[in-house]
């Protein structure tokens, strides 16, 4: 979810998306890619060179975004660099757990197997294990890291948190 440039490494999610194909799982795999960019068309050969073009649909932007990732049973974020994603925060306090490159201020956000998965930057293997392992997961124990995403966000990140204190923080500054 984002802009289609370089430094968000769709290629990289591709390629991910190739390698859990490829270990022939019998999932009904379908990977989505919302937002548009300068290298949408490149991207698209490149799922087409990877042969996965079936299973990868290119929404491009989309105004509804929120009901889009609804459809998500897991993000994949293979950007080379990040702050604390918007796209991250929205996927978590909807309950969708966020495998990620460990970036910028990923580790903020992201517990690693306690709200979803940080992996060493650029490690396509440690990608796809961690979403094979999510696979795994019994009913139960993916419904306790959803709700680990929405608390985290409910008690980190939300408005009846954010607000007091970018208030004391005004206050403290203000002569």
């Amino acid at each position: 979810v984002g802009r289609i440039e370089s430094v968000k490494r769709i290629d990289i999610f591709l390629q991910t998306a190739a390698l859990l194909v490829k270990r022939g799982n019998d999932n009904n795999w379908l990977f989505h890619v919302f937002g548009d960019g300068s290298l949408l068309q490149e991207m698209r050969a490149l799922a087409k060179e990877l042969d996965i073009e079936d299973l990868v649909i290119f929404h491009g932007h989309r105004m509804d975004i929120h009901n889009c990732m609804a459809s998500l049973d897991i993000m994949l974020m293979c950007s080379d660099h990040e702050g604390l994603p918007m796209a991250a925060l929205e996927a978590m306090a909807r309950g969708i757990p966020v495998v990620a490159f460990n970036v910028g201020a990923l580790h903020r956000l992201i517990k690693h197997e306690c709200n979803g998965w940080l992996v060493e930057p650029e490690n396509m293997m440690a990608l796809s294990k961690q979403i094979n392992q999510w696979l795994q997961f019994s009913q139960q124990h993916k419904m306790f890291l959803q709700l680990a995403c929405k608390e985290t966000i409910q008690q980190q990140f939300s408005s009846e948190v954010a607000i007091p204190k970018l208030l004391a923080t005004y206050e403290s500054v203000s002569c």
